[in-house]
């Protein structure tokens, strides 16, 4: 597993509790059977996890897909209305893609998206 971070950027500002996830590429969907993922912190920051806290991911082409609701925490689920409103969840929509080489950790740097 390599780590695998970077930071959210919605409408100029940081954002926490948007969801990141990581979805192999159609060549490595064959290969990779997991989707990693993360929840962004108050300074946008999100480091993926597969298996364990902040692990990373397998070597492989990913893109990511976005989704910012809220998470409830009586029933410990995230959802609501996205504030994307959906432009962000499709993975063959993406355009942040990048590739992950064993044991060369990937920076992917800022991920600036709208709210419209």
């Amino acid at each position: 597993m390599t780590p695998v971070k970077g930071v959210v950027i919605i409408d100029g500002q940081p954002r926490d509790m948007v969801a990141v996830r990581c979805h192999p590429t159609a060549e490595n969907a064959k290969t990779i059977a997991s989707i990693g993922q993360a929840f962004t912190n108050k300074k946008g920051e999100f480091t993926i996890s597969s298996i364990s806290t902040g692990d990373g991911l397998p070597a492989g082409e990913y893109v990511l897909t976005f989704e910012w609701g809220q998470m409830n925490y009586l029933t410990n689920q995230y959802g609501g209305p996205d504030k994307l409103n959906g432009r962000y969840k499709d993975p063959k929509q993406s355009k942040v893609k990048f590739t992950v080489v064993e044991n060369k950790p990937v920076d992917l740097g800022r991920i600036e998206l709208t709210t419209n």
